[in-house]
């Protein structure tokens, strides 16, 4: 149990990043979560509170792990009360009643989780062939090499990325959001779950032509994320038309 200390400090810290003048409101909500990757890292509470607010390293069978995440989501959940209190709503309010949004899975998205899934393990049964070809790159051609190394890394990071944002973007929105904030948010989280989706091709594109060993497997990737793709631009045809906070101004 984190004592009340520690939540205070941790409090204070975050409305200490969220208030410097630098911060731009909302960059984090329509981003793909890749912090060391981002440009805008330092003008980004999240992306700030990763590296400045120290925790022990994500290791799920480590208590001082989640006695950390217990005091975050302490802390946040307190956070929460008081904004709402400072506009006049209670939460403790047994009369508050609360409607889980419907969702249906989409095609789109049982497709993306599958890709995900299917990845992960080909990635794993495959590991010993993408060191033996990191090596050969680092003896032959430096360029491809990091070229090698960074597809590798985004196809891995997007895996599971993609079909949680289509996930969101599909979601039924609550009986008391209004429309336009509903098409608002749907086209961001659309966006880029389809941005994701075009650096994953062309990823797999790169390693099509230097992996030969196995093509058939990777053509199907490819087949399976330009499915996921068309399907989310008929759904969404005005998503790439969303502005991002930040990435997009």
């Amino acid at each position: 149990m984190a004592s009340r200390k520690e939540i205070n400090q941790y409090k204070r810290k975050i409305k200490e990043i969220a208030g410097r003048s630098t911060i731009i409101p909302g960059i984090h909500n329509y981003c793909d979560r890749w912090c060391e990757r981002c440009a805008f890292v330092s003008r980004c509470t999240v992306g700030i509170s990763e590296f400045e607010i120290e925790g022990p390293d994500l290791d799920m069978k480590n208590e001082a792990f989640w006695k950390h995440m217990s005091m975050v989501f302490q802390a946040t959940y307190e956070m929460i009360a008081e904004s709402a209190q400072e506009m006049g709503i209670n939460l403790s309010e047994s009369s508050i009643e609360y409607e889980q949004p419907v969702h249906h899975e989409s095609t789109a998205e049982k497709t993306a989780k599958s890709y995900g899934l299917r990845l992960l393990k080909w990635l794993e049964k495959n590991e010993e062939l993408f060191v033996q070809k990191t090596e050969v790159f680092s003896m032959t051609n430096e360029e491809q090499l990091v070229t090698f190394k960074d597809a590798i890394e985004v196809i891995q990071w997007y895996s599971l990325f993609i079909s949680v944002k289509i996930h969101r973007a599909t979601l039924t929105p609550y009986a008391f959001d209004d429309e336009e904030t509903d098409r608002y948010d749907n086209n961001g989280s659309a966006k880029i779950a389809m941005i994701a989706i075009s650096r994953s091709l062309e990823a797999f594109a790169f390693l099509y032509n230097h992996l030969h060993e196995l093509e058939d497997d990777v053509l199907g990737f490819l087949a399976d994320l330009s499915k996921v793709q068309r399907m989310m631009k008929r759904k969404f045809p005005d998503a790439m038309n969303f502005k991002r906070p930040g990435f997009d101004d």
